[in-house]
């Protein structure tokens, strides 16, 4: 069963603000040339939230170097 309420209140409180400030980050950083100019930031953000997020939810196990290797995809994809 969900809580659709409390599901609203959660994204308001952790995830709104962490994506707005991740937003502000990123689209500074395409307009300085360090990520391309045509990056898709939203895409950006799952690249570099979801294969972590998903581990934590699916209760799967993080093989130790997970955070580098998304990091690393991260940047082949969005580097100018």
């Amino acid at each position: 069963m969900s809580n659709i309420a409390f599901a609203r209140a959660m994204r308001a409180q952790f995830d709104g603000p962490r994506r707005t400030e991740l937003t502000r980050i990123l689209h500074q950083a395409a307009v300085c040339g360090q990520l391309r100019s045509a990056i898709d930031i939203d895409l950006a953000m799952d690249m570099l939230f979801g294969p972590v997020m998903h581990r934590y939810f699916a209760s799967s196990p993080m093989p130790p170097d997970m955070p580098e290797r998304v990091v690393e995809a991260f940047w082949r994809n969005n580097a100018p």
